[in-house]
């Protein structure tokens, strides 16, 4: 769950611009509160009562993306960039004002 969530969230950000996340989980489900509370460091912005849930969000900056995306590169187990082998990533090294994805047609 955690690679698969990480893999998302980093498309989401790098090609479609995503800032924020809105997560809702169960009350007894404890793995996933773990999961989006510490390894993605999601924070608790609500809990409904009435449907014992926990609603958790992550905003993300351009900084915070940035140093995210790079600790999620050096650990997950599958390099992001084998996912896309025509495109070259300039997203780590790149200004901030120009993190792009350069593709071969």
């Amino acid at each position: 769950g955690t690679e698969a969530c990480k893999l998302m969230m980093f498309y989401s950000i790098q090609f479609l611009g995503v800032q924020r996340f809105f997560v809702k989980i169960s009350e007894s489900n404890f793995a996933s509160r773990q999961m989006f509370d510490r390894v993605l460091k999601f924070k608790q912005c609500h809990y409904a009562k009435c449907f014992q849930e926990y609603e958790l969000e992550f905003v993300c900056t351009e900084k915070e993306s940035i140093g995210l995306l790079r600790e999620w590169n050096a650990n997950v187990d599958v390099s992001f960039s084998a996912l896309y082998p025509f495109c070259s990533f300039d997203f780590f090294d790149a200004p901030k004002s120009s993190a792009t994805a350069n593709c071969d047609s």
